[in-house]
């Protein structure tokens, strides 16, 4: 099990979750932990999938749109590449964050691109638009 007492203090004094208790921030912890490694999991498969998209419009001769949407796509799977690179760095699983603040602070970072993934993923219907029948 992981250390979770911060710099001294004891595991229920004041933090960044408040009057929070030990097990409060070893569940954030438990769910940063898991959120990055299913960003490990989740992002190849969404570039391979992102390229295999983009090259379906491309040869359908939506030429334009694909390039944006493999743009924006690839920007966001850029962005949450370097966001869980730092993050999680060289760090294994095994080894959170120091501190509670430093927990939430990277759990709202992976919360925001993902909610970019999945807006990037929801204009995906437009571009199909360009090469589909009704």
């Amino acid at each position: 099990m992981v250390d979770t007492t911060l710099s001294g203090e004891s595991p229920g004094a004041s933090s960044a979750f408040g009057k929070a208790s030990c097990s409060d921030w070893r569940v954030r912890v438990d769910q940063l932990v898991e959120a990055q490694r299913s960003v490990a999991i989740a992002l190849p498969i969404n570039v391979l999938l992102t390229l295999l998209c983009a090259a379906v419009a491309w040869h359908a001769g939506a030429t334009r749109m694909a390039l944006l949407w493999l743009a924006a796509s690839l920007s966001v799977n850029i962005a949450r590449g370097v966001l869980q690179w730092r993050t999680r760095g060289r760090r294994s699983a095994a080894t959170p964050p120091v501190t509670p603040a430093a927990v939430e602070r990277q759990l709202r970072a992976l919360w925001v691109v993902t909610l970019a993934s999945g807006c990037a993923w929801a204009t995906l219907p437009w571009l199909c638009a360009l090469y589909t029948t009704q």
